[in-house]
């Protein structure tokens, strides 16, 4: 397998003798896919490493599962754009929409609706397991979905001030930063 990449990388660098100007001369550009001219549709979400060398990403609503040489191996379109990074458990892609709800996707089937954390959220999700995701909602709670049942079970909330999201999860317990005037925390909560 890596020497297939390699050879693969030798024939992009002469195909393509003249890399991006945005792309610094630390290494060889080995893929480049054109998506489209919509800068804006890759702002909310960051893709997502599959063990295979490919990976997942999503454009605006559009969600595609690429391999390591950069061919499309399936896409679908989701009801709302994904914000934050891509999640994957169980053989699923997990992601969520700013206005909360949380989707669930196979590749070569239809997206599916899991549930909602019950409002905006800041960043994304975090998942834990396969079982739980966590977010921050509406600035000032922290919130976990039960991904088996779709419900939203609140964790914490802060009243003066505001939690800075998404979590990071482990174990049952979630650590995030909080601002409060004057004031910015690192804590975990169980």
């Amino acid at each position: 397998m890596r020497h297939r990449h390699d050879e693969h990388r030798q024939r992009q660098r002469c195909a393509d003798p003249e890399p991006a100007a945005h792309v610094p001369q630390l290494g060889v550009v080995f893929l480049r896919v054109a998506l489209g001219s919509d800068r804006t549709a890759l702002l909310g979400s960051s893709p997502l490493a599959l063990l295979d060398g490919g990976f997942v990403l999503a454009y605006g609503t559009d969600l595609l599962v690429l391999d390591g040489e950069g061919n499309v191996r399936s896409r679908t379109t989701a009801p709302e754009a994904p914000v934050g990074p891509l999640a994957s458990a169980d053989g699923r892609i997990y992601f969520a929409s700013a206005a909360g709800v949380v989707y669930s996707w196979n590749a070569g089937r239809d997206v599916i609706r899991v549930g909602s954390f019950g409002g905006v959220l800041d960043g994304g999700m975090a998942l834990e397991g396969s079982r739980t995701a966590y977010a921050i909602v509406d600035g000032s709670r922290l919130v976990a979905l039960d991904l088996a049942k779709g419900v939203a079970l609140p964790r914490a909330n802060l009243t003066l001030g505001g939690f800075l999201g998404p979590p990071a999860v482990r174990n049952g317990n979630a650590s995030l930063m909080a601002a409060v005037p004057g004031r910015t925390f690192a804590m975990t909560i169980d």
